[in-house]
């Protein structure tokens, strides 16, 4: 490996930094990626991602299991000293990684956050529900709120010590806006992504056949959990609509009762939904799978008939994203995303936000009133791929380096 890298990344973020890491690799940049979570956490490592990478890893990634994210966030200048002995002219962060920017001597340091990483960094009133709400057996609720505190605010210092953020387009949501607002503020130059790699999907599917047209009808649903009032109350553009998404499924089995849809046991509100499952009398209509890795549920995905994402205030992410990749009608709210201009006026998605209209959508999808797959997958090749992404990452370190 030369003594120089080019650019390392660390972070803990469902592997999705890994497919800038791959563009990168794949572009001839030297590069180290970090896996941080032990095989055990399937979403989190590259080798249940891409067919391609196997373990143990090629010596572009590295193995490096952290057993506390808090500690690296409270105390980062430990971790930092690690990095800094590697000589890296780039270094991406994610998750509470960020927290090491101010201590790192590479030349540019490139934030990609996910999920509430920016989001409650960037808000205070986030930080204090989140640790109103959140509680922990083995730590004392006054040390908690210390931490939480901490945690943010070296977050937030890292967000302000960093040179580019990689992050959501305007127009999503008033959280994610906030980010951007404050991100320019502090000088911070922004790329906007909403993406996927289409990588995942080349060689994983090769040996699954679509499911036949006499099969039960079947609907896949793997979007988190998170929907309470007592949950949301931290990030409240999170909200994913769940229960939206239970009652629509309520309404549909009154039209057709002969259906399945698989639900995945993850989420902050997992158990209130169990109960509303209960409530509408769903229990027999529901597959309930623990995380898988992303072979079995691309499986999953190729024996269904329609996906739902998300249909509250949330933006379509990988769980959809994965269906339009796979020429599978999809079924969430992409207004956000339409208003935004991100996406075009006429994205091939059923478009819903109620109880009523995931219903029709369902009853459209039997009927087989659906997009062709041929255009479902071009318009995420067209929309959702990384490379756009990849690409921009790749003239702006070109460029700083020119400009050294």
């Amino acid at each position: 490996m030369k003594d120089i890298i080019d650019a390392i990344f660390i972070g803990d973020n469902n592997c999705m930094m890994f497919q800038y890491a791959r563009s990168l690799h794949d572009r001839g940049f030297n590069i180290l990626y970090f896996v941080i979570y032990d095989n055990n956490q399937t979403l989190h490592r590259p080798e249940n991602h891409y067919h391609d990478i196997s373990y143990p890893y090629p010596k572009w990634i590295v193995e490096d299991i952290q057993q506390s994210k808090m500690f690296v966030s409270l105390f980062p200048l430990f971790k930092a000293r690690q990095i800094n002995k590697l000589h890296s002219k780039v270094v991406f962060l994610s998750g509470q990684y960020i927290a090491l920017s101010p201590f790192l001597n590479s030349r540019q340091k490139i934030i990609i956050p996910h999920g509430t990483d920016a989001t409650v960094t960037f808000d205070n009133k986030a930080i204090k529900e989140m640790y109103t709400n959140i509680t922990k057996k083995f730590i004392p609720n006054f040390l908690l709120k210390i931490f939480i505190k901490k945690i943010y605010s070296n977050m937030k210092k890292g967000f302000e010590s960093s040179n580019l953020l990689v992050y959501y387009p305007y127009g999503l949501t008033s959280s994610t806006d906030n980010v951007l607002k404050q991100s320019r503020e502090i000088g911070l130059k922004i790329i906007h992504r909403l993406d996927m790699s289409p990588d995942i999907f080349k060689q994983h599917l090769l040996n699954y056949e679509k499911k036949s047209r006499n099969s039960d009808f079947l609907i896949i649903s793997p979007v988190r959990f998170f929907f309470t009032n007592k949950t949301v109350s931290y990030a409240p553009d999170f909200y994913k609509g769940n229960d939206i998404i239970i009652k629509g499924l309520s309404k549909f089995k009154k039209y057709n009762n002969k259906f399945k849809c698989i639900f995945v046991d993850k989420g902050e509100d997992v158990q209130e939904a169990k109960k509303l499952i209960e409530h509408y009398g769903l229990s027999d209509n529901i597959i309930w799978h623990k995380e898988i890795s992303m072979v079995e549920l691309l499986s999953l995905y190729k024996k269904s008939d329609v996906c739902i994402e998300q249909v509250g205030k949330h933006w379509i992410s990988g769980v959809g994203m994965i269906s339009l990749f796979l020429g599978i009608p999809l079924i969430a709210n992409s207004s956000n995303l339409i208003k935004s201009k991100f996406w075009p006026d006429d994205a091939p998605v059923f478009n819903c936000d109620d109880s009523a209209k995931i219903c029709n959508s369902l009853i459209n999808v039997y009927n087989g009133q659906i997009p062709s797959e041929q255009e479902l997958k071009e318009f995420a090749n067209h929309y959702c791929s990384t490379e756009r992404v990849a690409e921009l990452l790749v003239n702006y370190i070109n460029k700083e380096e020119s400009e050294k």
